[in-house]
């Protein structure tokens, strides 16, 4: 991630550092060869050959946290995936070019979207809908331990230590003084599935096969395809 207030969002700053394609490969290694998708800011130095050498191995990169001078290098190199478009970048950007905007024309490129009615609201997923072909549209979500919880304090591990957090009434989950750049929301998967149906012209089935066997199929893995119930309704918070 870059290390750029904004673009990390409420990640911390001192955890980030350079990619190194060897630290990779021991990971990978003691993963049994099941890591499949990474995610890479690439104004990173040397993020070109790490981008490289792993989506030629099978990894799936995905560019997010970032600005948008690099993208199209990252992209020429592997990168294919987004994590979150609309979020992880600036709250000031230029009007055209911009991280989302670049993301967005790129046909190859698979964005993951939140539809949770905070990270993006729904006007801004129905534009998304219309720039991207459908084939490369997948529904995410960002959900800590905390889901489904009513608007409420509770606690999380950060800078080795357990710190105060809150949900608000809108549902955006914010460490103390980082009001703007929020890490969650409590609603589950599930429920943002029908938030997306609700919101758009597709079904509720059509959703949350992008929500579970598209993101499969694109990480390579096969899903048996089961029926889940979901709920008739949900709020955006």
């Amino acid at each position: 991630m870059s290390l750029k207030e904004g673009n990390r969002g409420a990640h911390i700053a001192e955890y980030m550092k350079r990619l190194k394609v060897s630290e990779f490969r021991h990971l990978q290694k003691a993963a049994g060869s099941n890591i499949r998708l990474l995610t890479l800011a690439p104004e990173w130095p040397g993020s070109g050959r790490f981008n490289s050498a792993d989506a030629a191995s099978g990894v799936n990169i995905s560019l997010d946290h970032t600005n948008s001078e690099l993208i199209e290098n990252a992209i020429r190199a592997g990168g294919r995936m987004c994590a979150h478009l609309g979020n992880g970048c600036r709250m000031l950007m230029s009007w055209h070019d911009n991280i989302i905007q670049q993301l967005l024309a790129r046909d190859e490129v698979v964005v993951s979207i939140i539809p949770d009615g905070i990270h993006i609201p729904p006007l801004v997923l129905k534009n998304f809908l219309c720039a991207k072909p459908r084939s490369r549209i997948v529904i995410t979500t960002d959900v800590v331990a905390t889901a489904g919880a009513p608007p409420s304090p509770f606690f999380m591990q950060r800078e080795k230590k357990m710190v105060r957090c809150v949900f608000d009434r809108k549902g955006r989950g914010a460490f103390p003084g980082h009001s703007v750049h929020f890490f969650s929301s409590p609603l589950t998967l599930d429920k943002r599935v029908v938030n997306f149906s609700r919101w758009t012209k597709f079904s509720a089935k059509t959703a949350w096969d992008w929500a579970s066997h598209r993101s499969a199929e694109i990480l390579g893995i096969r899903l048996p395809r089961i029926e889940v119930p979901l709920p008739p309704e949900s709020g955006s918070a």
